[in-house]
């Protein structure tokens, strides 16, 4: 992980969103079964990488991220 994580809540859980070494954007969460998951959003999408930290921000219903 490279620069500083942010967090978020997300009901019934909550995770983690942080930029990877390489410049990804990296997810961990706590999975229904109580063991961290991780997923790499920027690979989903193409190899998107981001330039600065990602930030968390409440949205009702839910929650979003920007990076």
């Amino acid at each position: 992980i490279a620069g500083d994580p942010t967090s978020y809540e997300s009901s019934p859980g909550f995770g983690i969103m942080a930029r990877g070494s390489n410049g990804d954007l990296e997810q961990f969460y706590l999975n229904s079964s109580g063991t961290w998951t991780h997923f790499d959003i920027s690979a989903a999408v193409g190899g998107v990488t981001i330039a600065g930290d990602p930030t968390s921000y409440e949205s009702s219903p839910g929650f979003g991220i920007m990076a």
